[in-house]
């Protein structure tokens, strides 16, 4: 019998080639950053019945050098701005970030988490659009319930995808 530590979150592994994309919401703006992840593994590799441990502030550096697969691609900056978009919609935000990964089988892109402030590593000119941002919350009509709930939305906003170091 397995004993497991509490809180935990649990999902399914899926092979991504050592690639996640990092897209940063802020205000109207996406971006995505892509960054190495866990290599692909098969059952054999994990064991049947086990669990991965798995900690993104304690990832394996040997992972983590990895070289990503380059067939790889990024998602289309298209699909990330309708992404942010219903996601902004649909929660109310207007700063947060998720996590993207490319099925290894299918193609498919999958969400596989949501930080509602991400640090924001590798997004080019982040301070000040945050500023930019805040005073252009700061500034709209109801801004203090706007700010407070994040409810600026993303109407007409520009993407980037770019690849960090």
């Amino acid at each position: 019998r397995m004993q497991l530590p509490f809180p935990l979150v649990m999902q399914e592994f899926v092979n991504h080639d050592n690639v996640i994309w990092k897209v940063y919401v802020l205000g109207d703006a996406p971006t995505c950053v892509q960054r190495p992840s866990l290599p692909n593994m098969s059952l054999r590799d994990i064991g049947e019945g086990h669990t991965l441990d798995f900690n993104s502030q304690r990832m394996n550096k040997a992972a983590a050098s990895s070289a990503p697969s380059p067939s790889n691609s990024p998602p289309d900056m298209d699909t990330i701005q309708r992404l942010a978009t219903a996601l902004s919609t649909r929660m109310g935000l207007s700063l947060y970030g998720v996590d993207v990964i490319r099925d290894k089988d299918s193609g498919d892109f999958l969400l596989v988490d949501m930080n509602y402030f991400p640090g924001y590593e590798g997004v080019t000119g982040f301070h000040d659009s945050l500023a930019k941002h805040i005073i252009a919350c700061a500034n709209s009509n109801g801004s203090r319930n706007r700010l407070a709930s994040g409810t600026v939305g993303l109407a007409g906003s520009s993407a980037d995808c770019t690849t960090a170091q």
